[in-house]
């Protein structure tokens, strides 16, 4: 009978220990599953909308804080089994259970002792028959858990983690811009960083041994060479490096082929006004590739026939001669000829954007490449097209049909800063990409004004010319005509405005993209050429 007693007690010391693991262990899940899994999904919200880098809810990570969560609560669940109650304790909860006096106590400690009296058989006799009906469960419960639904929240917040990865920030695109790309020494070019995706520094080494920091700088070079210009963009993503010969520096006073063709594409005939920006030269020589050739210093020739044909400008001076070259597109009248626009063409992402065709012809079919690398194309008609990542985007238009195809391009056309820290127009509408100051590297200033006094500035004037009209009699158009400066050149210092204003347009807008115009000049720029327009 004393074996009985004691196998009794050790059945019910040991469910005693069970109990407590059990509940010491669903406690510790319970609290500190709770606090990781509102942390985690916290930061998974804060990274879904823009704030911040996940680093804690990552499918691993969050698997590696469950783990040890269950390593705690383990500990915690072992610590608590040492702690079981003793055997004359659970002897009192079960006469207590049971309503049987100090029946149990004493036969637990009369199987404790050496033999005895003469009533201990009797005693331990009766305990045994009360411990035959006593339910184990009665005498140590489970503690009651109120909270099972939040514990299973807590196991689905983690497996949630675990199987939905976070999107990762990719690697930045590195591109970057140099302007202008060649000239005599010395030579000072604008290099600007056009990468796609979040970039928080960029480290530039211009191939002179000279090395900087931001994301739109100003770079001297004294000595004439061929350059290779090296741009690192770091982000949260990773790195990227872009590199190219992108800077030719020729001897100084040398002479530098260099023109712009207004419009570049059109259907036949096509007038083009060629504008001539060399520098250096004394004598210059038009090939318009269809035969045709000029002298002139500003021409203006008309391609007759579609197809597509190479201008080239020669020049010479005391230096040296160089030519410089443009592509010229001429479309027959039913052959396709993509253009586009859209708006907005600058915002913080996301920035949803509306692209509108423009295109000409019969066409069938259109594809368009937004340059957004974790973007669909598109073969829709006048497209929407969201941006997400932070950047600089090329836009290009595919247009086909009966009569061929043809690809329009706009070079760096979208900019995309990052949401909630855009700057104020630098690093190539990244948003929070500026320069800084204390990198030691070359730093972006507002040049001259090329347009010297506003005062001095060129005006509109109207003139009457007289236009004899069969049958009507005199009438007066009035023809406006524009002072171009170009006393020395073959114009005479003064040009109508219809063949002055594509041209000179044409140069002003690539002198905003470059950022050679100052900020502060920049709206009255824009707005001039709008009150001029034809």
């Amino acid at each position: 009978m004393r074996e009985q007693i004691l196998a009794w007690c050790r059945r019910l010391r040991a469910r005693a220990a069970r109990v407590r693991a059990s509940d010491a262990f669903l406690e510790a899940f319970f609290a500190l599953g709770c606090a990781a899994a509102v942390f985690l999904l916290a930061e998974r919200v804060a990274f879904e909308l823009g704030l911040l880098r996940p680093t804690l809810s990552r499918p691993g990570t969050a698997l590696a804080i469950a783990a040890g969560i269950v390593a705690c609560a383990g500990i915690a669940a072992f610590l608590a089994a040492r702690r079981t109650p003793s055997v004359p304790a659970l002897a009192w909860a079960a006469d207590r259970t049971l309503q049987t006096e100090a029946l149990l106590l004493s036969a637990v400690e009369i199987a404790s002792r050496p033999r005895g009296g003469a009533f201990e058989p009797l005693v331990l006799r009766a305990a045994e028959r009360e411990s035959e009906r006593l339910d184990p469960q009665t005498v140590v419960p489970l503690a009651p858990l109120r909270n099972h639904w939040a514990i299973l929240l807590v196991a689905a917040a983690f497996a949630l983690l675990s199987l939905w990865p976070p999107l990762e920030w990719p690697a930045p695109i590195a591109s970057f811009s140099i302007a202008p790309p060649r000239g005599a020494a010395p030579l000072v070019i604008t290099a600007r960083e056009t990468c796609i995706g979040p970039v928080e520094e960029c480290e530039w080494d211009f191939g002179d041994g000279t090395k900087g920091r931001g994301t739109r700088l100003r770079h001297p070079y004294e000595r004439p060479g061929r350059y290779t210009v090296t741009l690192t963009a770091r982000g949260p993503g990773g790195e990227a490096t872009a590199t190219r010969e992108a800077v030719e520096v020729l001897d100084p006073g040398s002479s530098v082929a260099e023109f712009s063709a207004e419009p570049r594409k059109g259907r036949a005939p096509l007038m083009v006004a060629f504008r001539n920006a060399s520098r250096h030269a004394l004598r210059f020589r038009w090939s318009f590739g269809d035969g045709s050739a000029s002298d002139l210093f500003h021409p203006v020739h008309t391609y007759e026939k579609p197809g597509k044909y190479r201008a080239t400008l020669a020049v010479e001076g005391e230096p040296g001669s160089d030519e410089a070259h443009a592509e010229i597109l001429v479309l027959g009248p039913d052959a396709p000829m993509a253009a586009f626009g859209g708006f907005p063409t600058e915002g913080e992402e996301p920035l949803s954007v509306s692209f509108e065709d423009q295109s000409s012809g019969k066409i069938s079919e259109y594809e368009w490449d937004f340059g957004d690398p974790i973007g669909e194309p598109s073969a829709a008609h006048s497209p929407i097209h969201v941006y997400r990542l932070p950047g600089t985007y090329t836009v290009k238009l595919r247009v086909k049909g009966p009569g061929g195809e043809d690809l329009e391009t706009r070079e760096h056309y979208i900019r995309v800063g990052k949401g909630g820290d855009r700057g104020g127009g630098g690093g190539g509408g990244q948003g929070g990409r500026g320069d800084d100051p204390a990198s030691g590297g070359p730093q972006d200033s507002d040049p001259p004004s090329p347009y010297g006094d506003p005062r001095e500035r060129p005006s509109v004037d109207p003139i009457p010319v007289s236009v004899s009209v069969p049958g009507t009699g005199p009438m007066v158009e009035k023809v406006k005509r524009v002072y171009t400066g170009d006393e020395e050149g073959p114009t005479g210092g003064e040009r109508p405005l219809e063949e002055a204003y594509g041209p000179y347009r044409k140069a002003a807008e690539e002198a905003l993209d470059r950022e050679t115009i100052p900020e502060s000049e920049r709206d009255f720029v824009r707005r001039y050429f709008e009150a001029i327009r034809p």
